[in-house]
């Protein structure tokens, strides 16, 4: 057993633009929460569709993953102890509940 749903009408453009807003939020969130050396794990923070209704955030930047576990950039460099990522999910879950993301109501 299976359902299709067609991608089409005004309400998927309106779930569509509320999930990019979503992602585009979580990725500026990320960017705020890495630190900063030389800035190319900041500017390493990409937002991207696949096309098929998927989006994918991803940093390909080597040291990122690093980073995220609570490493640092040197002795005395900035460094983000709970990671990056773990603390922006909860901020965007938080968003979500307190109503930052709705999409109109239909009669």
């Amino acid at each position: 057993m299976g359902i299709r749903v067609e991608r089409k009408g005004d309400i998927f453009k309106e779930f569509n633009a509320v999930v990019l807003k979503m992602s585009d939020d979580l990725v500026d969130d990320l960017k705020k929460r890495t630190p900063v050396k030389s800035g190319k794990a900041r500017d390493g923070w990409i937002n991207r569709s696949s096309g098929k209704g998927r989006i994918v955030i991803s940093n390909r930047v080597k040291h990122t993953p690093y980073l995220d576990a609570g490493g640092h950039n040197g002795p005395s460099k900035p460094y983000a102890p709970k990671g990056m990522t773990k603390p922006a999910m909860k901020e965007l879950q938080r968003q979500v509940s307190r109503g930052k993301y709705k999409m109109k109501r239909r009669k």
